[in-house]
Order: C-alpha cells, then structure tokens, then sequence
C-alpha cells in the first residue's frame, strides 16, 4: 500500500506542479489552440498538456525503477522498448503540436513504434475467446497487434474534443486496467498503471471544464498508445494467452466512437469514387458522440460526465468479467451490444442505421 500511495502522490504532484508551467510556457511562446467553426472552445487555450501528463507519468516510472526494481522481472526488455517509443510518440505529438504533420506520416510513425514493440515481444500470440477456447493467431499476430495499437491510440485522439474528456475517459480506463492487472497478478502493469492515474489525476484539475490548457497531440497520442500496449499487457491470463474482451470492453468508448466516424465519414462522401470516400474518412466533423449529447441538450460538462460514467460501467464490465467462467462470459456481452445499441438509436445515428440496414437487406435479397 506505501508504494502505491508514493506512485501516486510522485506523478499526481509531479503533473500537478509542472502543468502551470506548461501552461506559463505555451502562451509565451504563443502555442495556442485557436477556437474554429468545427471546435467547441470560444477562447485560444495551451495545447501541450501532454507534455505535463507524461513527465508525471516517467518520475514516478523512474522512482519505480529504484523502489522496486523486481517489478519490471523477465519483462524489461519489452517494458524498455515501451519507453523508448511512449518517448517517441510523445516527440511526434509535440512536433504536431507546434508545426503539423499530415496524417499520413503520423500514422506511418505509429506503426513503426507498433512494429518495435511487437519486435520487442508484446504481442497478441494467442487469443483466449470468451466462448471458451484458444485461438492461436499465429502469422496474424503481427497484424493484429498492429492494428490495436495504431487503432486505439488515434481513437483516444478522435474523443478528445470536450475539456477534461479524454482525460478523464482515460483516468477511468487506467484505473480499471491497474484493478484487472492486479487481479491476473501483471504487478508491472498494476505499478505503471498506478503512476500514469496518477498523472492524468494531476492533469485533469487544469483541463476539467473550463480548461485551461489542452492534452494536444501530445497528450492525446501519448495516453492513445500508452492504453493500447497496457490493455493488453494488463489483460494477461498466462504466460501467453489474453482475452481481447477485456481491453475491447475498456475501451469501448473511443472504439464505438471511432467506428462510427469511419463509417459516417465514408457513407457521406461528396462523391461516388471509393478513394474519395476513404479520404472523407479523415475530415474532421461534428458528429461525434460528445457532440450528439450535446445536441440533445446537455451542458459541456453534462455531456462528459455522461460519458465517464459511461466509462466506468464498462470498466466494472470488464473487471466483472475477470470473475465469470467462460460459459457466462456470452451473456455479458449480449448485455453491453444490448446497452450499445440502446445508446447509439438514442443519439440518433439515423443516417447510419439506415445504411446498415440497406447493406444487410441487400445481402439477404442475393442471397434469396
């Protein structure tokens, strides 16, 4: 209990303490998020928050290293990679920050960073189903684990468009994951997850509504990545299996909310040409779900409570799951699709339901 309570109070201060100095920093030399038609600010805030939340995050990591050395164990050389490219990821994010980059070359930058910690050894070999069973991926490992990671660290990007949002959808996140770690007994996992709370903690007191100063790339790509590789790290079973339930539940927000866009983005293509269509799949819109609940009439920070306690009933789902046998695991599931759906009719997603429906009647019509 000591260590926990020093993980956490090192990197909540630490964040807590440097973010006005960010903050300070960004408005000196005018690193501002200026307010524009498609964003939900009025005034220009700091966007570099992400700097603050993982310079919280990496003194308490360190302090790790020194108090609890056999932590880290036959992991270190995959957790030291991890690192290095959470290092990586948060230069690209500061980079975008301040100068820009296209979407295309932030992309190829985080599959070279999924690729070295595949390289590393943290992967995803084996599925275990929450039917029951194993399922070995073997050359599809690569991919797989490419793809979640790539995938969930620009779907914490895509939700981060309300002051304290991510952050907080994130605190959430982490917090379950360091439960679920402790449970399956991952006491790497478990520490680093307790250290990185502890930061967006320290965070969220500045970029709770209204905010004064924003995560950014910087903080959005960060908290992305470093939630795609725990997720999974964390979700361990044995030496080689991992339930991709677990992780999908917890982060079923940004996944949802990302799948979305995809599809929204693309069946509203100006244009009949497929390339056209997936380059809409990048323009930014207004339709998200932090978007629609405010439409319905929710205040700015009605609209994030809503969606942590959102959060936080996946997160006890995903927790909840760690208890269940493998023949009440389907159950569970058929809930949260039943709790989805329910959500996604009620935010009024028509466009899209109805496009879904015409490609399942479509399907059925060949079929007959």
């Amino acid at each position: 209990m000591f260590n926990i309570l020093l993980l956490l109070s090192v990197s909540f201060l630490a964040s807590y303490i440097s973010t006005p100095i960010i903050i300070s920093l960004s408005r000196r030399l005018n690193l501002l998020d200026n307010p524009d038609r498609r964003k939900m600010h009025e005034e220009a805030v700091p966007r570099l928050g992400g700097i603050a939340i993982y310079f919280g995050f990496l003194v308490a990591a360190v302090l790790m290293a020194f108090v609890l050395p056999d932590v880290f164990g036959i992991s270190f050389m995959h957790i030291r990679v991890f690192f290095y490219c959470m290092a990586a990821i948060v230069a690209l994010g500061v980079y975008d920050d301040v100068r820009g980059l296209s979407p295309v070359f932030k992309v190829s930058i985080e599959i070279m960073l999924a690729l070295a910690i595949y390289i590393s050894g943290l992967r995803v070999n084996i599925i275990s189903s929450p039917f029951g069973g194993h399922i070995n991926l073997w050359i599809f490992a690569l991919p797989v684990t490419v793809l979640w990671i790539i995938g969930i660290t620009n779907a914490v990007n895509l939700i981060d468009g309300l002051d304290g949002l991510a952050t907080g959808i994130g605190l959430i996140i982490v917090s379950s994951i360091s439960l679920i770690a402790y449970r399956l007994g991952n006491t790497t996992i478990f520490y680093l997850s307790i250290a990185l709370a502890g930061s967006l903690l320290g965070f969220l007191r500045y970029n709770f509504n209204p905010a004064r100063i924003f995560m950014g790339d910087s903080g959005s790509l960060f908290l992305g990545f470093a939630l795609s590789v725990m997720s999974i790290e964390g979700s361990h079973k044995g030496s080689t299996a991992v339930s991709m339930g677990i992780p999908i539940i917890l982060l079923a927000i940004p996944i949802i909310d990302t799948f979305l866009a995809i599809i929204r983005r693309y069946i509203r293509g100006d244009s009949s040409s497929r390339i056209e269509r997936l380059k809409a799949v990048f323009s930014a819109d207004k339709e998200h779900i932090h978007h629609k609940l405010i439409k319905k009439g929710f205040s700015h920070r009605q609209s994030v409570l809503t969606l942590y306690g959102l959060s936080l009933f996946f997160g006890i789902a995903a927790y909840v799951s760690t208890y269940l046998k493998s023949s009440h695991v389907p159950y569970l599931f058929i809930l949260l699709i039943t709790v989805v759906i329910l959500v996604f009719r009620w935010l009024g997603y028509d466009d899209i339901e109805r496009k879904i429906a015409g490609i399942f009647s479509a399907i059925s019509k060949k079929k007959l």
